[in-house]
């Protein structure tokens, strides 16, 4: 988890705070789709949802928690 998010005072919607626990359990790697006027990188990742169908989410990368990795 970002080590922003243990800040006292700092808050965290908690569907975002459930998306990083999901994306870290599975402990697979984010493709980059695109870097905005900021610099910073957004990622897409979905999860299943218990009645078959799927959730889709959009995240900037603003944080520590992230590692790049080397391509495949």
């Amino acid at each position: 988890m970002p080590t922003d998010f243990s800040k006292p005072g700092y808050y965290v919607h908690a569907d975002t705070r459930c998306a990083y626990k999901r994306l870290i359990a599975r402990g697979r790697s984010l493709r980059v789709f695109n870097v905005d006027e900021f610099g910073l990188p957004w990622v897409r990742f979905r999860f299943k949802r218990k009645n078959g169908t799927w959730e889709h989410h959009e995240l900037a990368i603003n944080d520590d928690s992230w590692v790049r990795v080397r391509r495949r």
